[in-house]
C-alpha cells in the first residue's frame, strides 16, 4: 500500500552514493574472465571442495541467537583450511611477463563465501581477485595496501558457493598467499525488498523502521554508520568517529560483544584483523527496488580499547576509507545527560540502513538486564520504547545520537520489536569516561588526546569541510515516495524511452564553473533476455558542457552488473545503480550547462534508464539527432532520466536559514515525522487548521522532532500546518485523503 499523505512542498532528495571498490585498483580485471590473456577453463582449475556439516543445526543456532538480547546477526559457518595458493593453484605465465595463479573454492549450498588469508605478501603491482566463473561478481583487485601490518587479509562476503581465487604478480616477484579460513554462508546477508511496500521493507517484522534514505536531515550521520563483518561469521553495526585533534584517524566505535561475537571469541586482536567494515550499504530509493551495493569496504583493524563491563569497543581500521566512499567521522559526547530527541541508525539483519527515533528522555546509568549478566551494573542508557522503529539482530554496536548529532553510545542489547514496544540498551560513553580501567582510558586517550576533561567532539569530513563536500543532485523526486517504480505505466520500455535518437540525456543548468566529479546512472534491466547477451556488455557515458562534442567520453563495463542482476535469487530485482567516477574533476563553462548523455547504440539490448514521468514540467530529458539536442516530451508532460551528477556544491556555504523551518515525512500508515531545523533551539508551536480556519490540532514541540498521528487527520482533505519557532514561521498545505 502506498503512502497517501501528499506533501505539497519540495523536500531534498537524499540518495546513496554507490561506487565500486574495496579499495580496489581501478581498471583491474581477472585474466580468468577477460582481463587480458585468458587462461584455461575454470572447470579445469584445481579445486578444494569443503566438507559437509550439519547446516540445519547451524541455522537453528543462528536463528536462536536472534532471540537473545545481544543483537549480532550470525550468518556463516567457519571452515579451517590449509591452502597455499602458489603451490596448489594453477600457474600460468602471460606474454606480458605477469604470473597468474588460480584456484577454485567450492562449498555447495553456501549463500555466500568469505576468506581469511593468514600469510600474505603482495609485491608492488600484484593483485588479488575473488570472482565467480561467469564474471557476475568480482572482488578486487586488492593490492599491498589492503594487507594488514601483520601480513593478513580478510575479504568481504561474495554471494556464491563456487568462486575462483586469482593472484596476479609481476615477473620475477615472489608473492605469498595462504588461505586459512573459509566462511560458508548459512543465512542471507540481506533480505531483499518486498515490492510495493513502503520504504522497501525486507520483512514485515521490520516494517516500523524506515530506510534511512527516506528521512531528511541525516546525511552526515548515515555516512558514518557501517556494516561490521566480524570473523566472517557475524554482523553488527558501527560508527566512524572523530577525535579532538581532527587528524582523520579511522576510528570505528562498536560494541565489545560485536567484536567477540557475543563474547564467544575473546582473542580480540585475532577478531579485529578479521574485521571488514562495509560503507554506504543503503537503499537509493524508498521502494527498495533499486539494488544497493555492498562493495565499498575496508579490511582489517587493530584494537584500541575493549571493555566488557561497559560493552564499549574502539578499533582502528587499517586503511583510511577513500574519498569515493564519502566517509564522515561523527562527533561524540561523554556528557552524563545528553539532550534529545535521539536517533539510531543501524543495519538490522544485515539489511540496508534503517533509522529509529526516540523523543523522550533516555534513562541514564541503568543496568542492562540480559539472560547472562554480561555487563557491569548502572552502565547503560535505556530507550524505553521507540517512537519510530525497532532494532534487530545486526543492529548491535549501532550509534545512539543526541540532538546535536553526536554519538553518545552504541547498542548493547534489546528486546524491541515492531509488534512489541520494549526497551533497548546502549553503552554509555559517559560511563566509559568515568571508569579508571586501562581498557576504558585507552578509548578516552584515543578520542580525546587532551584528557578526560574534554567531554565533546565535533564531527568532521576527512576530505574537507562538511559545507563544501561533493553533493549529488537529481531531477527524480519519486525515489522518496515509497511508490513502486515498476507499477503499471511507470516505466517506459527501452524502445519507447530511446526511440530513434542517436543519444539520450538529462539536462542540468548549474552555476558557472561548477566542478563535476562523476555521475550516477540508474539502469532498468527488466527487459534483458539472457540468451541475447554476449558477455561483454558495455555502455558509453558522454558529458556535454555546452559544445557540439562531448567534453568527456567514458566506457562503462556492464557485464558483471547485468549478469549479477539476472542471476539474482529474485528475478524481480532488475534495477541497478551504476556510479561512474571521473579521473579528474570537470569544470563547467560560464553557462553552467550540463548534459549527461548515453548514445543509444551503446546500451545493451533490453537495457533502459530508470526515469520519472511528470504531468507538466519537471523533467529535462533531451534527445540528440546529429548534433542537435531537443527536449523530450510526452502528451501528458515531461520525462526526467535518473542520471544524477556528483558536483562540488557551490551553495554549500549558504546560511542555515535557507533550509526550511520544518519538514514533514510520512514514515508509516500511522505516523508522520515532523522535524525542526537545527536553528529552532527553543522548540516550536505547531498548529493544524482546515482551509476554513478551524483549528483541529495544536502541540508544543520541545525536541527536534515529533510524531503526528495520521489516523486523526486522514479524510480531512487539505489541511494547513503552521509552525512558529521564536518568531520565525512557516506554513504549508498538506493533503490527507481518506484511506
Amino acid at each position: 500500500m502506498r503512502l497517501r499523505t501528499y506533501i505539497l512542498v519540495g523536500v531534498a532528495l537524499l540518495v546513496s552514493a554507490l561506487c565500486s571498490a574495496q579499495i580496489a585498483t581501478p581498471g583491474s580485471r581477472p585474466v580468468g574472465i577477460g582481463g587480458g590473456e585468458t587462461t584455461r577453463s575454470v572447470l579445469h582449475l584445481p579445486v578444494s571442495r569443503l566438507g559437509t556439516f550439519d547446516r540445519d543445526s547451524a541455522l537453528h543456532a543462528m536463528e536462536a541467537a536472534d532471540k537473545e538480547a545481544l543483537r549480532v546477526y550470525l550468518f556463516a559457518h567457519k571452515e579451517e583450511t590449509d591452502i597455499d595458493l602458489l603451490s596448489l593453484g594453477q600457474h600460468t605465465g602471460l606474454r606480458d611477463g605477469r604470473q597468474v595463479w588460480q584456484y577454485r573454492i567450492s562449498s555447495p549450498g553456501a549463500l555466500s563465501l568469505s576468506f581469511f588469508f593468514d600469510r600474505v605478501s603482495l609485491p608492488e603491482g600484484a593483485l588479488l581477485f575473488v570472482y565467480t566463473d561467469d564474471g557476475s561478481k568480482i572482488l578486487g583487485g586488492f593490492g599491498a595496501e589492503n594487507v594488514s601490518p601483520s601480513g593478513t587479509l580478510a575479504t568481504q562476503p561474495i554471494e556464491s558457493d563456487d568462486v575462483v581465487i586469482e593472484l596476479q604478480a609481476p615477473a620475477g616477484t615472489q608473492p605469498i598467499l595462504h588461505l586459512s579460513e573459509v566462511n560458508h554462508g548459512v543465512r542471507p546477508l540481506s533480505t531483499r525488498a518486498v515490492f510495493g511496500s513502503n520504504f522497501g521493507l525486507g520483512s514485515s517484522s521490520l516494517s516500523c523502521t524506515p530506510e534511512v534514505v527516506c528521512m531528511p536531515g541525516l546525511d552526515e550521520m548515515k555516512r558514518a554508520v557501517v556494516v561490521v563483518v566480524i570473523n566472517g561469521v557475524g554482523i553488527g553495526s558501527g560508527t566512524m568517529v572523530s577525535n579532538t585533534q581532527g587528524d582523520n584517524t579511522p576510528y570505528l566505535l562498536t560494541a565489545a560483544h560485536v567484536l567477540t561475537v557475543n563474547f564467544k571469541h575473546m582473542d580480540i586482536e585475532h577478531q579485529a584483523e578479521r574485521t571488514v567494515a562495509i560503507f554506504n550499504y543503503e537503499s537509493p530509493s524508498c521502494s527498495g527496488e533499486v539494488m544497493p551495493d555492498m562493495s565499498q569496504s575496508v579490511s582489517g583493524a587493530v584494537v584500541v580499547g575493549f571493555d566488557k563491563p561497559t560493552d564499549a569497543c574502539l578499533i582502528r581500521l587499517n586503511n583510511i576509507p577513500p574519498e569515493s566512499y564519502r566517509p564522515y567521522y561523527l562527533g561524540w559526547t561523554a556528557e552524563s545527560h545528553p539532550q534529545g530527541s535521539y536517533i539510531n541508525i543501524h543495519h538490522p539483519r544485515a539489511m540496508t540502513k534503517r533509522v529509529n527515533y526516540y523523543n523522550k528522555d533516555v534513562k541514564v546509568n541503568v543496568t542492562c538486564e540480559t539472560e547472562r549478566h554480561y555487563f557491569g551494573d548502572h552502565m547503560h542508557y535505556e530507550v524505553t520504547a521507540w517512537d519510530v522503529g525497532t532494532t534487530a539482530a545486526g543492529s548491535s554496536g549501532s550509534p545512539l545520537m543526541d540532538r546535536e548529532k553526536r554519538v553518545m553510545g552504541g547498542l548493547s542489547a534489546g528486546s524491541s520489536f515492531c509488534s512489541t514496544k520494549a526497551a533497548d540498551y546502549f553503552f554509555s560513553l559517559a560511563n566509559v569516561w568515568a571508569q579508571s580501567r586501562e581498557a576504558t582510558q585507552s578509548i578516552v586517550r584515543a578520542l580525546s588526546p587532551g584528557g578526560a576533561g574534554v567531554l565533546t567532539c565535533d564531527g568532521r569530513d576527512p576530505y574537507g569541510s562538511p559545507r563544501s563536500r561533493a553533493k549529488r543532485i537529481t531531477h527524480v523526486s519519486s525515489a522518496l515516495t515509497g511508490d513502486s517504480l515498476s507499477g503499471r505505466g511507470t516505466q517506459l520500455s527501452a524502445v519507447e524511452i530511446l526511440g530513434s535518437a542517436d543519444a539520450v540525456g538529462e539536462h542540468y543548468l548549474l552555476k558557472p564553473h561548477t566542478l563535476l566529479y562523476g555521475a550516477y546512472v540508474m539502469l532498468d534491466m527488466s527487459q534483458v533476455k539472457p540468451n541475447e547477451l554476449s558477455g561483454k556488455e558495455t555502455m558509453t557515458l558522454e558529458v556535454y558542457t555546452g559544445g557540439d562534442t562531448p567534453a568527456l567520453t567514458l566506457p562503462v563495463d556492464l557485464s558483471k552488473i547485468i549478469h549479477g542482476t539476472l542471476n539474482s535469487e529474485l528475478d524481480r530485482i532488475k534495477y541497478r545503480e551504476v556510479f561512474i567516477p571521473f579521473d579528474q574533476p570537470l569544470e563547467l563553462s560560464d553557462r553552467g550547462e550540463l548534459i549527461l548523455a548515453i548514445p543509444t547504440r551503446s546500451l545493451p539490448k533490453g537495457v533502459s534508464i530508470l526515469h520519472q514521468q511528470y504531468r507538466g514540467a519537471g523533467g529535462q530529458m533531451m534527445t540528440r539527432s546529429g548534433n542537435k539536442w531537443s527536449p523530450r516530451t510526452l502528451k501528458s508532460g515531461t520525462i526526467a532520466l535518473w542520471m544524477d551528477p556528483l558536483i562540488g556544491d557551490p551553495d554549500s556555504d549558504r546560511t542555515e536559514k535557507s533550509q526550511p523551518l520544518f519538514t514533514l515525512t510520512p514514515i508509516s500508515r500511522e505516523q508522520i515525522l515532523v522535524q525542526l531545523a537545527d536553528r529552532a533551539e527553543g522548540g516550536a508551536d505547531l498548529s493544524i487548521y482546515t482551509l476554513q480556519g478551524q483549528k483541529v490540532y495544536t502541540k508544543t514541540i520541545t525536541s527536534r522532532s515529533t510524531i503526528l498521528d495520521r489516523q486523526m487527520l486522514e479524510g480531512m482533505g487539505v489541511l494547513v500546518i503552521h509552525v512558529d519557532a521564536g518568531g520565525e514561521q512557516l506554513t504549508v498545505k498538506t493533503l490527507f485523503p481518506a484511506i
